[in-house]
């Protein structure tokens, strides 16, 4: 992983999309795929890489995390990774009420939960790219 492709933003549309024409305008390297830490960010560089003329999924794929009610139907359909967010929710409430009855000590527990990838039109094969 290139670190330089690594850009810590704030959680909004157009702030992918900054960063996006940012990253693209240096004139180095660019990535072949992004991965967001949110569907808005996702939708903010795909609109960005579409600016730039730039083919979405041919040059670079884009994947969000998820799963916004809207990913499917924006410009180019969002591939994206689909928490569930209600066991979430129950696994946090479980892990405050743990501490709080422990409050004598931290405690630290690991949970992995299910989750699914959502393939849509705006991630393609490495092959292909």
């Amino acid at each position: 992983i290139n670190n330089s492709f690594i850009i810590p933003i704030e959680p909004y549309t157009t702030n992918g999309y900054q960063a996006t024409l940012d990253l693209f305008a240096t004139g180095k390297e660019h990535p072949t795929a992004v991965f967001c830490y949110n569907d808005l960010i996702a939708i903010g560089v795909i609109e960005a890489l579409t600016k730039l003329n730039i083919k979405v999924p041919e040059k670079v794929s884009v994947v969000g995390f998820d799963n916004i009610d809207f990913s499917g139907f924006v410009r180019i359909p969002l591939t994206t990774v689909q928490m569930p967010a209600y066991e979430i929710g129950k696994a946090a409430t479980q892990l405050l009420i743990k501490q709080i009855s422990n409050s004598s000590k931290q405690l630290s527990e690991n949970i992995t939960l299910e989750h699914t990838l959502i393939v849509r039109e705006s991630c393609a094969r490495l092959e292909t790219i």
